[in-house]
């Protein structure tokens, strides 16, 4: 599979999801564009879902169908999932979890029905992107514009399913977030760790809503802050 492009409002939102609960296991979707026929997939945004151990079941099937409504209603499509593990160490496993497997096939399910059961585009396949602790600690304390020469790209792997159907992480394949994406994520993440913020923020998912349906799972506040953001540092709002 082709590699994987984060864009600023992706990463943001997941690792601002990731970030807000350290000691559990966070899980996300990510959205790509309909028409992305580029040579790497771009993930546009991210919609966090659960934190915890959730099951592939009844509000898992909930979250994934009220995001994909969501996404095609922005001329968009669910194509993937994140995962952050909750201890170093965690992410090295080779597999994902059944749950993060069953996400997955009803992912690529959905995707293969919309394409014709022969699947007509390159992206038709689905992927999970494993957020590390490594590659979030290296989001999160990079300096914000320093000498490209002294700074390493952000980047996370991603599992995929192999010749034997099995989901599992490739030596191939990566997640990459460009330096300008990663400078417009870090400080909107970093306004997510401090509650007492004026323009604190904070990145929603399925977990706060059925807790209390007042909550927005789909983070309007979140993005208006990543579109001030973009715009503040001369980028397109995508």
């Amino acid at each position: 599979m082709r590699d994987v492009a984060l864009s600023a409002r992706a990463i943001a939102k997941a690792a601002a999801h990731a970030c807000a609960h350290p000691a559990r296991e966070c899980h996300g979707a990510l959205v790509a564009a309909l028409d992305d026929d580029a040579t790497t997939t771009r993930i546009v945004d991210a919609q966090p879902l659960f934190h915890g151990d959730a099951t592939h079941g009844a509000y898992d099937e909930i979250a994934l169908e009220q995001t994909a409504a969501l996404a095609r209603s922005r001329g968009r499509r669910v194509i993937g999932t994140y995962r952050a593990r909750r201890r170093r160490g965690d992410d090295d496993e080779a597999t994902t979890s059944a749950t993060g497997a069953g996400r997955l096939d009803a992912i690529e399910r959905a995707l293969k029905r919309d394409d014709g059961a022969s699947g007509t585009r390159a992206n038709a396949r689905a992927f999970e992107v494993a957020l590390d602790v490594e590659g979030l600690t290296r989001l999160g304390t990079a300096r914000d514009g320093g000498d490209a020469r002294e700074r390493r790209a952000t980047t996370f792997g991603v599992a995929e399913r192999d010749a034997r159907g099995e989901w599992r992480r490739s030596s191939t394949t990566r997640a990459i977030v460009a330096d300008e994406d990663a400078d417009v994520a870090r400080d909107l993440v970093r306004r997510t760790l401090d509650d007492a913020r004026e323009d604190a923020l904070a990145a929603r998912d399925f977990d706060d809503h059925f807790d209390d349906a007042r909550v927005d799972w789909t983070n309007a506040e979140f993005d208006r802050a990543v579109d001030a953001a973009l715009e503040r540092a001369g980028r397109a709002i995508a």
